[in-house]
């Protein structure tokens, strides 16, 4: 049988004479041990080997009872089931969507393979640990400079997948994949970062639900300086997802990562730095937040360029092109106060922490021996609670390395 590529397989599956009942069982299985794996990896070696045997005696009596080419049969063993094709998206600017309106969805499993010159990523989706019949209404958005594919999955409530990103390293073509920040806790979004231009093709199907995508490299590609008005770097956190929120109305923000694992709101991308500086001269007077413009060219990783506290209370920027950002001792974080929240920013010194507030640039210093000091574990991140007499304050954003190097100078309880 003679297949041009991965996306012409539907055609040859569909003048393979299997009774419809036995297709669909053995696909299911196939997909819901992959699921079991994923769920009792710790402890399931025994169930492993069970549903690999089961597997196996299923796929012979499949190859030997059916007149199968042996390039699908291979197909079928290599490369997790894909389900009926729905559509093939049609991209306008980098921008599609597909899918429809679900809820409680789980990104059950994520994986890369390669099949006649592609090099292909699936999405597959689950609920209550059974496959999902149909993906969730989604958009997907390409963009340059870095090369980037955001992902909307809308009705999501978990990402179990998150745990395989690894795997989509060993795809040629992939540079890094990481979660962001979202606001809305029925949505999850994702971004997969490649190593340079690609030719993309993402198809959605059904039964069970999945999304691939399919990618090869853009040969005839010229890469070109871009101008990118941004926020300054920050941790993972609320304060990074009210960024974006308070822009979103206006204009097409995408949230990114920079050099050393931080992210940042990047407002907008131009070709001239003219135009840049002049969108930078508009928003400045109707935009609190502290906008710069950065050159980037093709795969370069943005720089991370993080606040910090001057002798006045004033806050500058600094580029972290030559230091480590998680080395520095400010960190933006939310914080709730009196029933008041505002953003701003805590400063581990050697005898106490010193928050500043975004709003009014004001600076308080707490003294460790006049504070209580307790760790909790929020949605996103962890919390630090800071007592202080009568006060109590509640600290959001912060992550293991804060703690790691708060507990240097302070008991946290």
């Amino acid at each position: 049988m003679n297949k041009n590529s991965l996306f012409d397989l539907k055609k040859d599956y569909d003048g393979i004479q299997i009774p419809t009942e036995l297709n669909e069982n053995i696909q299911a299985g196939i997909e819901r041990g992959r699921l079991q794996m994923n769920k009792d990896n710790k402890n399931n070696k025994h169930t492993i080997l069970k549903i690999c045997a089961s597997f196996a005696v299923a796929l012979t009596l499949v190859t030997a009872g059916v007149n199968m080419s042996s390039s699908f049969a291979k197909f079928l063993q290599d490369i997790p089931y894909v389900g009926n094709l729905v559509k093939v998206l049609q991209f306008n600017n980098g921008k599609s969507d597909g899918g429809s309106i679900t809820d409680g969805t789980d990104i059950s499993g994520i994986d890369s393979f390669e099949e006649e010159g592609y090099e292909n990523i699936i999405i597959n989706f689950s609920q209550n640990d059974e496959l999902q019949e149909n993906v969730g209404a989604f958009k997907v958005n390409y963009n340059e400079n870095p090369y980037t594919m955001t992902f909307e999955i809308g009705g999501a409530r978990s990402f179990s997948a998150e745990e395989n990103f690894e795997k989509l390293l060993d795809n040629k073509y992939v540079k890094d994949v990481y979660k962001i920040i979202t606001l809305d806790d029925s949505m999850v979004r994702f971004v997969i970062e490649f190593n340079g231009p690609v030719e993309y093709k993402v198809e959605e199907r059904k039964s069970p639900a999945s999304i691939i995508v399919g990618l090869k490299e853009d040969e005839d590609y010229q890469e070109k300086k871009s101008y990118s008005l941004r926020t300054q770097s920050y941790e993972y956190g609320e304060t990074l997802g009210s960024l974006e929120e308070s822009l979103i109305a206006d204009y097409e923000p995408r949230i990114l990562k920079d050099e050393n694992g931080l992210f940042f709101v990047e407002i907008g991308s131009f070709t001239t730095k003219q135009e840049a500086d002049k969108q930078l001269d508009e928003l400045a007077k109707s935009i609190d937040t502290e906008l710069l413009v950065e050159e980037r060219t093709g795969i370069e990783k943005p720089q991370s360029i993080v606040p910090e506290i001057t002798d006045n209370n004033e806050t500058t920027t600094n580029p972290e092109s030559d230091t480590d950002a998680s080395n520095e001792s400010a960190y933006s974080v939310s914080i709730s106060e009196d029933g008041n929240q505002y953003y701003g920013k805590v400063e581990i010194l050697s005898d106490g922490l010193s928050i500043y507030n975004d709003e009014d640039k004001e600076t308080v210093k707490y003294d460790y021996k006049n504070i209580q000091l307790t760790k909790s574990l929020g949605e996103n991140s962890f919390v630090l609670e800071i007592k202080s007499g009568d006060k109590n304050i509640m600290i959001t954003g912060v992550y293991s390395d804060f703690f790691e190097k708060l507990g240097k100078y302070s008991v946290v309880e």
